[in-house]
């Protein structure tokens, strides 16, 4: 592994200064030749922890730590040395060189065009919320949320507008290239086998929320859809790249890090607006994985900033399952666990606007330990008076207990199970030991491939699918359409977009097969069953009908979308452009019918 030059080092150190540094993650008083504050590594009431300018350094006179900024950004951050050096330089703006050098150079040198990328993206997105006459369904979204322009501006919360290249062209006309708009996963390429067939942007018409690293730079953004009975995803999030690793962030610490040091507890809610709403309603100790997939990485920062931890999972299936593995990779961690529940249907968001926030912060100080409350709800999930149902549910919390790595705090853990379930302790041990065995052993296999029902194809895209396998010209045909518009806005596009980038010969049953064989289950049931149709006569105008009508298909949901707007309260600018959008849409769909219309010569047919 290559390392960080000295000179390098050198440089930084000397444009860093231990009181700039220091005094930028929490207010420092002046103190006689120094300054003091109360010590962000330990509890205390009297400020002891001390920063000294002449030496560029800091003391704790209570716990003992000290150190240089080096040590003190290592320390606060929970990163190692060269971690450290490299955020220390992204401040002072020092370009840092490697022992090796070369590669590194060009790492460290695209990791700053990508922050870059990511910090207009984020303004330009907050512009689009706040200034732009098409952000006016976005701010009604959000001030209906309760969430005003001053919150919006703190969370750098933004707007991106519809269309498939607005995001994209500002970006370029601001400087940035092709290539780092794909790998920042704001934009995606047309086709992947041609390069120059240009981008198209990832989010479009939806409400944008930022997602911050610990040090507060944007890396990814989540991007939530306004109209809720449209059939497209409910968020579209950024996709892993160099800067944004999903299972390594924690939505919202960059701001939370000190209230949850402070409080000794960390609060753990589903999603942003969840997070947003607790923090703005005075609960401020709280953070969020991205989705529900917590993990052991998140887990142990969890553990560096805070002895304690509070669940507060949506009240559903998915929030039981997601707090039953977060629990496992906490107390891993030694990680004492609370679960907090709320009315089945509620979220932290809908339970502070219906019941305030008063009411969800008794809910999170009287939450029970999570062990507690799996044996209080045992009565409910088995039936404990007979011994097959008590028997189920030691093996279920014995299950839970093969994550817990403190001998004492399972004994006592057993102990209380034995009580509930009046079974002897000595046999939920040996339930507890082979559980263990059997979680080992499943460690050491592969994941089972979870099976998923076959996607299910319409009558038109079924016959373009035969058609696209067995004839080249129709594959052809369809690949010189702009076909990426299309199909992304589709329930079946998966499959579709499969099929005119895939690698098969068409015609050739031996390729088809073999092609599809490589494919998930699911998709490849769905169009091992159009083989079985019969290519139509006249294959190519019939392929020509099916695309027609699946554009016709994106375009009648835009337009719903479009109706749906137009009962919200616009202004008139507003009103004015959705109109006009509509129009155009509704003149496609005549376009569309009279193509469908015509007869093969290509003259319109009257009806």
């Amino acid at each position: 592994m290559p390392r960080i030059a000295q000179e390098s080092i050198d440089r930084v150190l000397a444009a860093s200064d231990v009181v700039d540094v220091i005094g930028s993650y929490f207010p420092l008083k002046r103190s006689g030749s120094g300054y003091s504050a109360l010590c962000p590594f330990h509890r205390e009431k009297t400020p002891s922890f001390h920063v000294n300018p002449q030496r560029q350094n800091y003391h704790c006179f209570g716990c003992g730590a000290s150190g240089s900024i080096f040590r003190f950004v290592m320390e606060y951050e929970s990163v190692d040395f060269p971690e450290a050096v490299q955020r220390l330089a992204q401040r002072a703006g020092i370009p840092l060189v490697m022992d090796a050098g070369g590669e590194d150079d060009r790492q460290q040198h695209r990791r700053r065009k990508l922050l870059e990328l990511h910090r207009f993206a984020a303004d330009w997105f907050m512009e689009q919320l706040l200034e732009n006459r098409a952000g006016a369904g976005a701010r009604q979204y959000l001030r209906a949320r309760g969430f005003n322009r001053e919150i919006a501006e703190r969370w750098k919360i933004g707007y991106a507008p519809p269309g498939w290249d607005q995001f994209t062209n500002a970006a370029k006309e601001a400087g940035f290239k092709t290539g780092e708009l794909i790998t920042s996963g704001l934009a995606a390429p047309r086709n992947a086998d041609r390069p120059d067939a240009g981008v198209y942007d990832r989010f479009r018409d939806r409400a944008m929320f930022s997602i911050c690293n610990d040090v507060g730079e944007v890396v990814a953004f989540s991007g939530r859809l306004l109209q809720t009975d449209a059939k497209a995803a409910k968020y579209v999030n950024s996709p892993e790249t160099p800067l944004f690793k999903k299972g390594q962030i924690l939505f919202g610490l960059h701001q939370t890090k000190r209230p949850i040091i402070d409080a000794e507890c960390a609060i753990l809610c589903e999603g942003q607006i969840d997070l947003i709403r607790m923090v703005e309603s005075g609960i401020p100790n709280v953070v969020a994985p991205q989705g529900t997939a917590f993990t052991e990485q998140q887990a142990r920062s969890i553990k560096r900033l805070a002895p304690r931890a509070v669940l507060l999972f949506d009240a559903d299936s998915a929030g039981n399952k997601a707090a039953e593995a977060a629990f496992r990779l906490l107390v891993a961690q030694t990680v004492t666990v609370h679960l907090a529940t709320l009315p089945v249907g509620s979220d932290p968001d809908a339970f502070i606007i219906e019941e305030g926030v008063d009411a969800l912060q008794e809910v999170i100080d009287n939450a029970p330990e999570f062990f507690d409350y799996q044996l209080v709800m045992a009565g409910d999930q088995f039936d404990l008076r007979n011994a097959r149902g008590r028997l189920d549910a030691a093996r279920h919390l014995a299950g839970l207990l093969t994550a817990v790595d403190e001998p004492i705090l399972i004994d006592s853990m057993i102990q209380s199970a034995s009580s509930r379930l009046s079974i002897a302790p000595n046999d939920i041990r040996r339930l507890v030991q082979e559980a263990s065995r059997r979680t080992f052993s499943r460690a050491a296999e592969p994941e089972p491939e979870v099976k998923q029902p076959p996607v299910k194809l319409d009558e038109g895209s079924a016959t373009l699918s035969v058609i696209v396998l067995q004839r080249d010209e129709g594959r052809r045909w369809m690949l010189a359409q702009p076909w990426r518009e299309v199909i992304d806005q589709v329930e079946e596009g998966d499959v579709l977009r499969l099929l005119l980038e895939g690698d098969f010969e068409p015609g050739n049953e031996a390729s088809i097969h073999a092609f599809l064989a490589q494919q998930p289950a699911h998709i490849e049931a769905a169009l091992s069953s159009t083989l079985v149709k019969n290519i139509p006569e006249s294959p190519m105008q019939v392929l020509e009908e099916c695309w027609l009508g699946l554009r016709r298909k994106v375009i009648n949901q835009r337009l719903q979308i479009l109706k749906n707007r137009q009962r919200s309260e616009l202004s008139a600018e507003s009103i004015l452009a959705v109109q006009k959008e509509i129009l155009d849409l509704q003149k496609d769909l005549i376009d569309i019918a009279q193509l469908l219309t015509r007869d093969p010569s290509g003259r319109s047919v009257s009806s």
